[in-house]
């Protein structure tokens, strides 16, 4: 719910860092991104027009990473995937 108020206005740096959880080799890191991007997908869910503008900008920077990810989960075997 914090970040419900405080992004992006007061927590400008959140995308940045999640970017950066998204961008690691590490599972747990990745994983913690991923549930970075759900927090903030869910502060949107229920905003319209200029509201989401800020929404478009994060899925233009999230969504090639995002992406990837996706298709790394495809290919993997490991029960951790």
């Amino acid at each position: 719910k914090i970040l419900q108020y405080d992004f992006p206005t007061k927590w400008p740096d959140f995308m940045d860092i999640t970017m950066r959880l998204l961008n690691t080799n590490d599972a747990d890191s990745v994983f913690a991104g991923l549930q970075c991007v759900l927090a903030i997908c869910r502060t949107y869910r229920f905003k319209a027009g200029e509201n989401r503008e800020d929404f478009n900008k994060i899925v233009q920077l999230s969504f090639d990473q995002l992406l990837a990810i996706g298709s790394r989960l495809v290919d993997e075997t490991s029960i951790e995937a």
